[in-house]
């Protein structure tokens, strides 16, 4: 088997983890809002809402296979952008995959897990008053992480929701 997978594209080894990871029967997803230490407005609490609402949708569509509940998280004064985002040569920010590793690190450190009965599953949303770009350990431009048996690491855009539920399938 080995073999097979070293002649397989980078792509299908991926899936491969993914669909080789067995099911668990009840998982607790954290949405982890990362914030700056800036002001939230309310238009940005209801995108917040929604990811959440959108994630407990899902977990209605699932709750014949598996039991999913979904808690929403807040990390104030994270600074993402000071610690973790750095601008590009387009002067975009950007999360580089080293620093997407740290942010993971860090997280951790700050999350406590009292769920011993479930599956934890973390899905970090950078909460930034400018546009973040994830790049893949290529430096290509990616809509985000989905970090195997750890959760996701997103970007809010107009795509979060989606590629949140994506993430979690």
């Amino acid at each position: 088997m080995c073999e097979d997978i070293a002649f397989i594209s980078s792509f299908f080894q991926k899936r491969l983890v993914w669909d080789s990871a067995p099911l668990a029967t009840s998982y607790h997803i954290q949405v982890i809002h990362l914030h700056e230490n800036t002001e939230i407005s309310k238009e940005s609490l209801k995108k917040q809402e929604i990811t959440t609402k959108a994630l407990r949708k899902f977990a209605e569509k699932v709750k014949g296979v598996t039991r999913v509940e979904v808690s929403s998280e807040h990390l104030w004064d994270f600074e993402p952008t000071m610690q973790f985002l750095a601008k590009d040569v387009q002067e975009r920010w950007t999360l580089t995959h080293e620093a997407m590793e740290e942010l993971i690190k860090k997280v951790d450190s700050q999350m406590q897990t009292s769920l011993e009965q479930e599956t934890v599953l973390r899905f970090v949303i950078l909460e930034t008053t400018e546009p973040v770009v994830v790049l893949d350990e290529t430096g290509e431009d990616i809509h985000g992480v989905a970090v195997a048996s750890w959760g996701a690491v997103l970007t809010r855009n107009e795509a979060t929701e989606s590629k949140a539920i994506a993430a979690i399938r």
